[in-house]
């Protein structure tokens, strides 16, 4: 008698299950039962399979199967059943064996191709898969489950266009199966459809609001959407559906890692380590979704004290593997974890990704707050965001801790400069001087103290700044506007033409202001001249055309005056 029911047999005699049992279990040991009564007891032997799957009892439930292929080898249903119980069970080889025995007896039984097609697919046979599965199709074109199956095969080779398809033809046969839209949005998901993932997520939510699974991956989308709140939520929920649910835990570990809640972090990941390492499961289970994983993992696993706590856990041992995690937790304070973090944020401002390394930055800080290089590689780093307030905050941070450098000054003096906060840029660029004589340094100086009003100390700084680079065309126009503004016309105007030779005639605007230098001087000749470059320069100048009408009216030439007005109104009108 097979062992499998000699274990049932027991059970039941023993009056743990299902005592009524007692009167099939005899009658099994009948040798001489006749064709038609074993018939009918391999179909209450099939129903008894069927009610133990049902409770989710598969051992007893591949048991009854089992007993009622002794009693009927030749129905092609009970093998295809055990090979579905067994393949739940996580034997795909014994459940191919079942689902060809049932396609011998019966080749175009449609549900033993689709279910040798999903066993094929469970161990990496992706071609046989399509082959089973779209011989399943071809004999059955109206069933969602076959499109379902055939597009968890493309998901699996990530062909997300043809799993999409799939499931969208499915959906269409019936739009009420939950796996479908679940599916459709993991696939919309795999190809970077966020938005359209979350949607089919939640439609999968409305048919079956039980599904953890389907939690946790509504999680990682929010995650990746930037929608934290939500992403802990969806983590919440797949926790309350399955307290067991480890990866749910490192997930919602994670979050709590980035909002800086160390306490929870270190919580859940004892849950996390516990479920995943002390029930013998020694693999390393990091999502990849969660981008924090890459950066801390690798500095988790180089902590003795970290292996040595997993060594215990795996061991069963968890009062030795509590005193291991709390050493990796002081070992965490010291800043091991915060220097990788770091490093990991100069990564992504390399690859210009700002928004995730200025992340980064913030939880090196919050392992290490006294470290004055991180608050300003992430006031540098804000600043290349154009986030110039923030910029400030920090760099004004690490100059309280006692970071003083030219580069600290230059950079906050920038930022008050974008923000058009000129009097403290000054005072920055001025600061930063102190390190030493730049040229950039003193143009900037001179900018910050001409929008301030400061004429006369911005026409110093712009000639010490030539001093270090005399073939600057923007300088030399910078102090023209200062000597203009002072009154000295004359020194205005040689500062025009020096930047007007350097650009060697091309900027529309410094021709602009030598003419009006030259109209102050009288010289409405030359003042027409440097009007009519700058609007072959910028035809559709209309500030240009008033000027030179009006150089023309004060030179007496009336009838030029007055075609350049209509210019002027008519450029004037199209601007």
């Amino acid at each position: 008698m097979n062992e499998q029911f000699r274990k049932i047999k027991r059970r039941v005699l023993a009056g743990k299950k299902h005592p009524k049992e007692k009167s099939y279990l005899y009658k099994l040991e009948e040798e001489s039962m006749p064709k038609g009564r074993k018939l009918l007891l391999s179909e209450k032997l099939l129903a008894k399979a069927e009610y133990f799957c049902d409770e989710h009892d598969l051992q007893t439930a591949i048991a009854y199967c089992t007993m009622a292929l002794i009693m009927d080898p030749g129905n092609p249903k009970t093998h295809n059943l055990r090979g579905e119980l067994r393949q739940s069970n996580g034997d795909a080889g014994g459940a191919l064996g079942d689902f060809r025995a049932s396609l011998r007896l019966s080749p175009h039984f449609a549900d033993a191709h689709a279910n040798m097609a999903l066993a094929l697919n469970e161990i990496g046979n992706a071609e046989e898969a399509f082959k089973s599965i779209n011989t399943a199709i071809g004999i059955s074109r109206n069933s969602c489950d076959f499109y379902n199956i055939r597009g968890a095969i493309c998901y699996k080779i990530k062909d997300y266009d043809g799993a999409i398809m799939n499931f969208t033809i499915g959906m269409r046969i019936n739009p009420g199966i939950a796996s479908i839209h679940f599916n459709r949005g993991n696939a919309k998901g795999g190809k970077g459809n966020f938005k359209g993932a979350i949607r089919d997520l939640k439609m999968a939510e409305r048919l079956e609001p039980s599904n953890p699974d389907l939690y946790f991956n509504l999680s990682v989308l929010y995650y990746k959407t930037n929608n934290i709140l939500l992403s802990m939520h969806n983590l919440n929920m797949a926790i309350n559906l399955n307290p067991d649910f480890a990866n749910a835990y490192k997930g919602r570990a994670n979050l709590k890692f980035a909002e800086g809640d160390i306490d929870g972090y270190m919580s859940d990941m004892e849950r996390y380590l516990e479920l995943s390492f002390a029930r013998g499961k020694a693999e390393r289970i990091f999502p990849k979704e969660y981008e924090i994983s890459d950066a801390v993992s690798k500095a988790r696993f180089e902590s003795d004290h970290y292996r040595a706590a997993l060594n215990h856990l795996k061991a069963g041992n968890l009062d030795a593997s509590a005193e291991g995690i709390d050493s990796y937790i002081c070992m965490i304070r010291t800043g091991t974890e915060a220097l990788m973090l770091f490093n990991r944020a100069l990564e992504l401002r390399d690859k210009k990704d700002y928004a995730s390394s200025i992340r980064f930055f913030t939880k090196a800080i919050w392992f290490k707050s006294d470290d004055f290089h991180f608050y300003y590689e992430r006031g540098f780093t804000k600043t290349l965001a154009n986030d110039h307030e923030g910029a400030v905050l920090d760099f004004t941070t690490a100059i309280n801790m006692g970071y003083r450098t030219m580069e600290l000054y230059f950079n906050r003096g920038s930022s008050y400069l974008a923000l058009k906060d000129y009097e403290k840029a000054a005072e920055d660029f001025d600061s930063a001087l102190e390190f030493g004589k730049d040229a950039h340094l003193f143009y900037l100086k001179g900018h910050a103290l001409y929008s301030c009003g400061n004429y006369e100390e911005a026409l110093k700084s712009f000639m010490a700044s030539l001093m270090g680079k005399e073939n600057d065309p923007v300088t030399h126009f910078y102090a023209s506007l200062c000597e203009y503004e002072l009154g000295d016309m004359s020194e205005a105007l040689r500062s025009c033409e020096r930047a007007i030779l350097l650009d060697k005639g091309t900027t529309a605007k410094y021709f602009m202001h030598s003419g009006l230098l030259r109209e102050i001087l009288m010289d409405y000749d030359g003042a027409i001249q440097d009007y009519t470059i700058a609007i072959k320069i910028d035809p559709g100048n209309a500030k240009a055309y008033e000027r030179r009408s009006e150089a023309k009216f004060a030179n007496g030439d009336m009838e030029g005056y007055f075609e350049d007005e209509q210019e002027y109104k008519k450029n004037e009108d199209q601007f």
